[in-house]
């Protein structure tokens, strides 16, 4: 509504091209990660410290080997998605792909954080995130894309502020006193070897867009392909071989 009173219709239509990924991506992830609510909860009644800080990271690692992806593969093909599926006219949208799916990345690699928040019965702190996150993208929209003349762009920028905000300054707020929780060293640890992970097929994807621009369903198969091999790579990168190890006798134990 913001945009198509200052900019009018066609900016919106501009906008929701380049911002639609983010609430998919956000809400279907976010939705399979509050399923694992009552596992914590348990954990709390039952005091078990170790197994919840083991059980909270390795929760992290598998978000941030599945969100990395997830977020940074449409990084890498979005533009010339955007050619065949709506034309070229709308490929400045692409950097509002960039500017929105980059900071949710991380965002979804420590939202279980939030989630054993909830079931440790922090809801002041994940209310005051969840207020924080709505009504700084509202302020820092109408500051950025009037006050600093940014346009649509602006609106994109105020939103990976506030999940940047919500991850990097309240989190560590809400479990600084939380020993069962890992340290925030160990939590953008996860993060940072799932992306050095999914590089490599990132960056092949990128080297290999001439094979694959001339059509949208050779778009679509590429992402695909490239999405599986940088999944499998953030995942192992995230875990480590031990982490893998672990996983793996915890399955078969449960088996």
């Amino acid at each position: 509504m913001l945009i198509g009173r200052l900019f009018g219709p066609a900016e919106i239509t501009l906008f929701s091209f380049g911002a639609r990924w983010m609430p998919l991506l956000r809400q279907s992830w976010t939705s399979i990660l509050r399923s694992i609510q009552p596992l914590f909860t348990k954990l709390e009644a039952e005091q078990t410290t170790d197994r919840s800080r083991r059980a909270t990271e390795q929760t992290v690692a598998l978000s941030a080997g599945v969100s990395v992806p997830a977020c940074l593969v449409p990084c890498v093909v979005g533009k010339i998605f955007l050619v065949h599926w709506v034309g070229v006219e709308y490929t400045s949208a692409y950097p509002i792909i960039l500017i929105t799916l980059i900071p949710l990345s991380l965002e979804l690699t420590l939202y279980p954080i939030w989630v054993v928040l909830a079931a440790r019965g922090r809801i002041g702190w994940v209310s005051v995130a969840e207020l924080v996150l709505a009504t700084t993208r509202i302020g820092a929209s109408l500051f950025l894309a009037v006050g600093l003349s940014q346009g649509i762009l602006g609106f994109a920028w105020a939103s990976a502020g506030a999940l940047l905000a919500r991850n990097l300054l309240i989190r560590p707020l809400a479990t600084r006193d939380l020993d069962a929780l890992p340290s925030t060293y160990r939590l953008l640890l996860s993060y940072l070897r799932a992306v050095a992970g999914a590089a490599p097929a990132l960056i092949l994807l990128w080297l290999a867009q001439p094979l694959y621009r001339d059509s949208l369903a050779a778009v679509v198969i590429a992402g695909m392909l490239g999405g599986a091999l940088a999944l499998a790579g953030a995942i192992t990168a995230s875990f480590g071989r031990s982490g893998l190890l672990r996983l793996r006798k915890g399955i078969m134990s449960r088996a």
